[in-house]
């Protein structure tokens, strides 16, 4: 299961496909509760956003925008981050 996960290079290439579709699910396969769920709430923020306020013409634009932005980085985030996220260090 570990190769199916990660490749020789450390990228996890399996969590980043599922967030590409699914965003957060990816950092949840990872074991990065708080990330993962992060990551579903900004999504389905957007989304209810951009469907209350998406036909608005240029604010459209921005929120949508702003919105393949947060799924890149939830994306990039499931691929390059570390597995084990005791591994991070904070403050120091």
């Amino acid at each position: 299961m570990s190769n199916l996960i990660k490749n020789k290079k450390g990228q996890f290439i399996l969590p980043g496909i599922v967030s590409a579709f699914l965003p957060g699910v990816g950092q949840l396969i990872k074991g990065h509760l708080k990330k993962g769920i992060a990551f579903i709430g900004i999504g389905l923020a957007f989304g209810i956003i951009n469907w209350a306020l998406g036909w608005v013409p240029l604010l459209g634009w921005v929120i949508g925008a702003a919105g393949v932005v947060g799924w890149l980085i939830n994306v990039l985030d499931a691929v390059f981050s570390k597995k084990d996220i005791k591994d991070l260090k904070l403050g120091s």
